[in-house]
């Protein structure tokens, strides 16, 4: 059983060994990775914002976690009560109710809730402006008054 298990090892190392042969043969060039060969910082790029991609003296990737903390403001949704942050080098989305999306409605309460965003709309008959006009609030939706001041 020993034998057959390290017969099979072998077949399997083997394979592996030709199937990246294979590759190189080819013209592929492996994704840049831990480990992996390079000859500047832009070859071991790993697309994770939350990693500082270097090129070691050694011809190595090396992809250091960056320090925890928000993203820059352009890798950031605005108004989607989230903000991406990293952490021990990899990024997530955590809730900010403090970044609330505006719909632009004047009869909606525009908010966050746990990182959901949130429109409450205003009771109609409370005032708005429609188009540079005064107005009031009618499901959601602000009405231009009729002339004469009522809407």
């Amino acid at each position: 059983m020993t034998r057959r298990t390290a017969h099979t090892a072998g077949r399997a190392l083997g394979l592996a060994v030709a199937l990246s042969s294979c590759g190189l043969a080819l013209g592929i060039e492996p994704l840049a990775s831990e480990g992996g060969a390079c000859d500047s910082a832009a070859a071991c790029d790993d697309d994770n914002p939350c990693t500082r991609d270097v090129c070691l003296p050694q011809g190595v990737c090396d992809h250091e976690g960056a320090p925890d903390g928000p993203l820059p403001s352009e890798q950031q949704t605005p108004g989607d009560c989230k903000v991406r942050t990293c952490h021990s080098g990899d990024w997530v989305e955590l809730p900010d109710d403090l970044d609330t999306a505006d719909d632009g409605e004047d009869c909606t309460l525009d908010s966050c809730s746990s990182g959901a965003v949130v429109f409450t709309v205003e009771a109609d008959g409370a005032p708005c402006a429609a188009g540079g006009s005064e107005g009031v609030c009618s499901g959601g939706r602000c009405t231009p008054a009729a002339p004469g001041g009522s809407p």
